[in-house]
């Protein structure tokens, strides 16, 4: 008789899952391919504003719960937690995607070989319930086997992480390269906005507080009048944004433009001339955006957020500039001063550092060391 070979199953417990895309939507769904593509059963379960369905994308299976409700950015569902469960039980490495506290409540039913949580960021500004969540935090960092984080900066400012640093390692979260991708059209209400200047300045995110809109709102008013701010996305904030672009004058200047479908967007990236990152709060932790605006090879003027790695995934100023975090005015001439630049110097180092560190390959390769023993 020949012995059965056992395939390993690989887990991951989410959110969410594309098409529903985000930052950590689309590194869940680049690591399960990259598992997926090494002959591992690759598998994640997450939420769904739809119905509840298994179905397998590419070669990796999706379990999605239907979530009836929303608390503090959390998706609710016992039907996902029962499923969770089920799915993860008796897999071979189990990733937890952190924060999701739901998935702290599946944890204690799990005899996985390996758990591994990956900490996105830290749960912040909760008040009391985030001291209730607090001890669950504990109790999922005790459990695991090994933390992951975005980088070295976030890992040792979190107070949790530095609480298992034995145990936490590094894996940077790589995208898709951009070079086969074809020339793009801007939409007419964007390239109207635009004009003929080259001084586009972009940025990107949902329009909330700690992504520090405002402040690069404000800084346009000391910049050139020929500048062109474009800031792609939605959110709470869009009201106040609008209000604010209206009391200052500067609606020739500062386009917020909703949401963009995936080739607007990758239009207006390739005719950016430098990315903003103007965010305030180490809410920010990574800042995917940020690999996809160095893969186009733009210059990026990032925040320095004490705490937060989006520094160390810039390049702390190589790839650009590092101002301070909610400084208008260094904003404005840290993106006035690359503006006006005639060499393509950042430009090359922005591309070179993408290609040095965050591709799916560089990802998937040290994915694989950490969480099978791969070399």
């Amino acid at each position: 008789m020949h012995d059965t070979v056992h395939q390993k199953r690989f887990v991951q417990i989410g959110k969410f899952y594309p098409p529903e895309w985000g930052g950590i939507e689309t590194f869940a769904k680049n690591l399960a391919d990259g598992v997926a593509a090494s002959g591992i059963s690759s598998e994640i379960t997450v939420f769904t504003r739809d119905e509840t369905v298994v179905e397998r994308v590419g070669d990796v299976i999706v379990d999605r719960s239907h979530a009836g409700r929303t608390v503090s950015s959390q998706p609710i569902s016992f039907p996902w937690l029962w499923r969770t469960i089920r799915r993860a039980r008796d897999a071979d490495v189990v990733l937890v995607h952190y924060p999701n506290v739901l998935a702290i409540a599946a944890v204690p039913f799990l005899r996985t070989r390996r758990l591994v949580t990956y900490w996105h960021s830290d749960v912040v500004n909760k008040g009391v319930l985030g001291r209730i969540v607090g001890v669950a935090e504990k109790y999922l960092l005790c459990r695991s086997d090994l933390v992951l984080a975005s980088t070295q900066a976030y890992a040792d400012a979190s107070p949790r992480l530095r609480a298992v640093r034995d145990k936490t390692r590094v894996l940077a979260i790589g995208i898709d390269d951009v070079k086969h991708l074809p020339q793009q059209t801007l939409p007419d209400a964007i390239a109207d906005f635009v004009g003929e200047t080259g001084r586009i300045v972009l940025a990107v995110g949902r329009l909330v507080k700690y992504k520090g809109f405002d402040v690069l709102i404000h800084a346009v008013r000391d910049m050139p009048s020929d500048t062109r701010i474009v800031i792609v996305g939605a959110g709470p904030e869009r009201d106040h944004l609008s209000g604010l672009i209206d009391r200052l004058g500067v609606a020739d200047r500062v386009l917020l433009a909703g949401r963009q479908d995936d080739a607007s967007l990758q239009a207006l990236f390739q005719v950016a001339a430098v990315y903003a990152m103007s965010s305030v709060e180490r809410s920010e932790a990574y800042a995917i955006v940020q690999l996809e605006a160095m893969a186009h090879a733009i210059p990026i003027v990032a925040t320095d957020i004490v705490g937060s790695g989006v520094s160390e995934v810039s390049g702390h100023g190589e790839t650009g500039a590092l101002v301070p975090a909610g400084d208008a005015a260094a904003l404005g001439q840290a993106l006035t001063l690359i503006l006006d630049r005639k060499d393509d110097l950042l430009r090359q180092r922005a591309r070179q550092r993408f290609e040095d560190r965050f591709t799916i390959g560089h990802m998937v390769k040290d994915a694989m060391r950490l969480l099978f023993d791969r070399q």
